[in-house]
């Protein structure tokens, strides 16, 4: 399947493995657009129903998640409102019955550094990035106990790893993902839940583009720097988090695989 950002080719995506997510269900965080639309998708590709949650309308994700042939369900919800995340796992029990397969993807992003950074930025970014991840696996995981199997993928930043000025909350936020995934995955192992994350590199997506037409990015310099010079696009993600999210990856865990053609080495 070809990929397209702004109407311009950019890359396809890996065959689908159809049986892989065979009866499961998946809630993507973030599905409404670029990257978390293209985890959504994979998913869907690979046998999962598919529960699609934003702030902003999910119909055009949910109309590619109903093409391959499973169901999509769409729910509305900040994640960094603990009040509508309580109403987002009771949603999520009446529409599918349960959530298998947890992508925590939905994030804020932030330019401002130490000197022009609110307090009220910095919470509010710091509720939706970290407070949200915490709060929404909190409201799954049980259901995954009880079952005795589930999967978390949760999203960091290769913005961790470089020397960036700027955007001090975000790659804050991303640090503590990291450690929120190890410290997770030792905690609900013995339940039969692994927990890891995917580091995301620059990826060509609508916010990029916007970030180029601004003349506040040149994505193909960037590139270059890398050892394979390939830009990333959301399909390259979707295949290794749909990896995580299944069987084969059983005995992985606690582990941040970093996809960005060989920049940041962990």
């Amino acid at each position: 399947m070809s990929v397209e950002i702004a109407g311009v080719p950019v890359g396809g995506e890996a065959e689908a493995v159809p049986g892989r997510h065979r009866g499961r269900v998946a809630l993507v965080t973030g599905a409404a657009r670029g990257i978390g639309r293209a985890y959504a998708r994979r998913l869907a590709r690979d046998g999962a129903d598919v529960v699609l949650v934003d702030v902003l309308d999910t119909a055009e994700a949910a109309a590619e998640v109903r093409a391959t042939g499973r169901e999509a369900f769409e729910i509305g919800c900040d994640i960094g409102s603990p009040e509508e995340v309580e109403a987002l796992a009771a949603s999520v029990g009446a529409a599918a019955g349960r959530c298998d397969i947890l992508v925590n993807n939905a994030a804020l992003f932030t330019r401002s550094g130490i000197l022009d950074t609110s307090l009220e930025e910095w919470r509010r970014l710091l509720a939706v990035n970290l407070d949200g991840l915490f709060l929404v696996t909190r409201a799954l995981v049980p259901g995954m106990r009880e079952r005795g199997w589930g999967r978390v993928v949760n999203v960091a930043s290769t913005t961790l790893g470089l020397v960036m000025g700027g955007s001090l909350a975000y790659i804050t936020s991303k640090g503590a993902v990291v450690g929120f995934t190890r410290a997770l995955a030792s905690e609900v192992g013995p339940w039969g839940i692994t927990v890891n994350a995917v580091m995301p590199g620059l990826t060509r997506t609508e916010i990029t583009e916007e970030e180029e037409a601004a003349g506040r990015l040149d994505f193909e310099a960037m590139v270059e720097q890398q050892p394979i010079r390939r830009g990333v696009v959301p399909a390259d993600l979707a295949d290794v988090v749909s990896f995580l999210a299944s069987e084969e990856a059983r005995l992985v865990t606690a582990q941040t695989l970093v996809v960005d053609g060989g920049i940041v080495r962990l």
